[in-house]
């Protein structure tokens, strides 16, 4: 295996079989990703079917094949095209695109189909379904009468579950108290917020949760506006957990993720260069479109770019000052502000790396642990 095909390898495989879970629904899926493709000028549609033909022609060979022409019927031919067709759309979408926007697309052929209004008792594997599904069948629970909800309440609890464990926490303790205070809008309202996959990481879980939490107080207090308007969270967007390895990835610094085993004097004196590397690095162009788009809906508004890691604001383990945060401006030219917020993202990302912070968990026994950094971008209204 080329080294190519080894860097690809895993995305690719990651789309596989993320489709392989909808047999039927898959062939529709796959075009909307062609059409995808041919619109952002990857490659035109006669381009892609000549290398379609290309690599059927080869596999052919690699199968044996001396006269493909008339050793092969046409069914048979016909049969090679399309899972090589299917292969290499699953390919390109993958090495540009890649699963964060298949995702979108998957929600966007499941919210085309219309969700029979019955439609009460959970008909499917809540584990493996995608977000729209997931949400739709929430929604129709929670729009019931209290008596008829009671004999469907326990099915909106798996969902709110799978949701927040895919979204926020896989935590029990934090997991026994969410279900009970989110709503499955507030689980939409996050992920319709979220950039790319993965969980939002625990600060900002731990900050939804507890401004969640005091709204029922908050709604008593209808009378008093003043005392309401005290408890606010700021508009924000997450990035998700996932992106960090696709920034890994790219930029080819896995060697950098075995730093927390090494010798104290080595951690600290690597990390200003590991810094230095990391503002040295290209981010996926899905993240910098989408934060583009963020800087210019937050205005002249100062930005707040925050660590988020999943051991952030645990339960038990604060990692209080451990990761960085920075204050961005924005009171520049459009790319400028841009550039600042991409900067800050590339430092919150190297200080997962932090001294302070591999020597906190080592410290509390969780050195081993998978530690993977979202990150969240907060308007601070002024």
């Amino acid at each position: 295996m080329t080294e190519l095909s080894i860097r690809t390898a895993t995305p690719t495989i990651g789309i596989y079989v993320r489709l392989a879970q909808f047999p039927i629904l898959a062939d529709r899926v796959r075009d909307r990703m062609r059409q995808e493709i041919f619109q952002q000028g990857i490659v035109s549609p006669e381009e892609f079917e000549r290398q379609v033909r290309e690599s059927a022609l080869l596999s052919q060979r690699r199968e044996g094949l001396g006269d493909p022409y008339f050793e092969e019927n046409a069914e048979a031919w016909q049969l090679r095209l399309e899972r090589v067709r299917d292969t290499h759309t699953d390919v390109l979408f993958a090495n540009h695109l890649g699963i964060a926007r298949l995702e979108q697309l998957l929600d966007e052929v499941l919210s085309s189909r219309p969700a029979p209004p019955d439609m009460q008792p959970i008909s499917f594997n809540p584990e493996i379904a995608p977000w729209e599904m997931l949400f739709k069948q929430g929604e129709i629970y929670e729009r019931m009468s209290p008596a008829e909800l009671a004999l469907y309440n326990h099915h909106l609890e798996e969902i709110k579950v799978v949701l927040i464990k895919r979204l926020m926490s896989d935590q029990l303790p934090f997991i026994g108290v969410a279900k009970g205070v989110l709503t499955i809008a507030d689980l939409r309202r996050i992920h319709q917020n979220r950039i790319g996959t993965g969980k939002i990481g625990g600060k900002a879980a731990g900050m939804y949760l507890a401004w969640r939490s005091l709204q029922p107080l908050d709604e008593a207090l209808v009378t008093n506006p003043l005392r309401r308007a005290a408890i606010h969270v700021p508009d924000s967007v997450f990035i998700g957990t996932d992106v960090i390895y696709e920034f890994f990835l790219m930029n080819r610094l896995e060697h950098y993720m075995n730093q927390k085993y090494r010798p104290v004097p080595e951690i600290r004196a690597d990390y200003p260069r590991i810094v230095a590397a990391f503002l040295d690095t290209e981010l996926p162009d899905y993240l910098v479109s989408e934060v583009r788009e963020v800087v210019r809906s937050f205005g002249d508004s100062p930005i707040i770019v925050r660590s988020s890691s999943l051991l952030e604001d645990n339960f038990g383990f604060a990692f209080a000052g451990k990761y960085d945060s920075f204050y961005c401006g924005n009171q520049g030219t459009p790319e400028e502000n841009l550039a600042a917020v991409l900067d800050a993202i590339r430092r919150v990302y190297a200080s997962s790396l932090n001294p302070d912070a591999l020597l906190y968990r080592r410290k509390h026994s969780l050195i081993d642990y998978d530690e993977r950094m979202a990150i969240l971008l907060s308007l601070i209204h002024i």
